[in-house]
């Protein structure tokens, strides 16, 4: 015998309710990757273009993209026949120049990324430094200082990997110094001021930090309302009056 069953009021369009929660939500946008399955005969134009650049040895990817929900961007990732940093800076403002006239794609945001070719070994360190306000951070006696010295080294050196500091206090000056790598360096030096803060204890009168690094050479500039300013490894920073310099398209 057949059983029929009868749908509840309501149940037809809960169902669909459902069903629609559970489709994947409609693309907000458009982007293109070359080289890639996605790339698409405006962005093989602007490797072209970056191709032919002075000094420019490999491009090796160039991408636009185009999101209601994050705006439109575009990058590109190239290898350069550079020997230190300002030539390759010089070669990344070129590339943003070719990034800046893709037809039909006004970015709001553009990124490019030097690295030198062959692979050049470069040093360079992360500095931070802060007054510490007695407003804001409670004198400590010897025991107190020592105490939270050493929870600060451990702290920075647990959040970061590869990260290994010390700490000394001359003549009213803390000095955090280390190695880090170059990703994490500028990552690190603000890590520890903000842990020293968390700490509330003022173990000198002003606070600096040097974190040294050694890695290839590499450059990645941002433009950015008419700006480009540079971005240290591992950290967003957008450009600003007083960090970045006009871009000349």
């Amino acid at each position: 015998m057949t059983r029929r069953v009868r749908a509840l009021p309501g149940t037809v369009l809960l169902v669909a309710l459902l069903s629609s929660c559970s489709e994947e939500p409609p693309a907000l946008g458009d982007q293109a990757t070359c080289p890639g399955p996605s790339c698409t005969d405006d962005a093989r134009e602007r490797l072209e273009a970056l191709a032919d650049l002075t000094d420019v040895t490999e491009v090796e990817e160039v991408s636009r993209s185009s999101r209601l929900d994050r705006g439109s961007s575009s990058t590109a990732l190239v290898r350069a026949d550079v020997a230190t940093a300002v030539e390759a800076r010089v070669v990344a403002t070129e590339v943003l120049r070719v990034l800046d006239r893709w037809p039909e794609h006004d970015a709001a945001t553009s990124l490019a990324t030097v690295r030198s070719d062959p692979p050049r070994q470069v040093a360079g360190a992360a500095r931070e430094s802060e007054e510490l306000d007695p407003a804001f951070f409670t004198p400590c006696s010897a025991e107190e200082c020592a105490a939270a010295l050493t929870e600060l080294e451990a702290a920075v050196e647990d959040a970061y990997a590869g990260v290994d500091v010390s700490t000394v206090v001359e003549d009213g000056r803390l000095l955090v110094s280390g190695d880090a790598p170059r990703e994490q360096a500028a990552l690190a030096a603000r890590g520890a001021l903000r842990t020293l803060r968390e700490l509330g204890v003022r173990v000198a009168e002003r606070a600096q930090v040097v974190l040294r690094w050694r890695a290839p050479l590499s450059v990645t500039l941002r433009l950015q309302d008419g700006l480009v300013c540079e971005q240290p490894p591992g950290v967003v920073v957008r450009c600003g009056p007083d960090n970045s310099e006009p871009f000349s398209g």
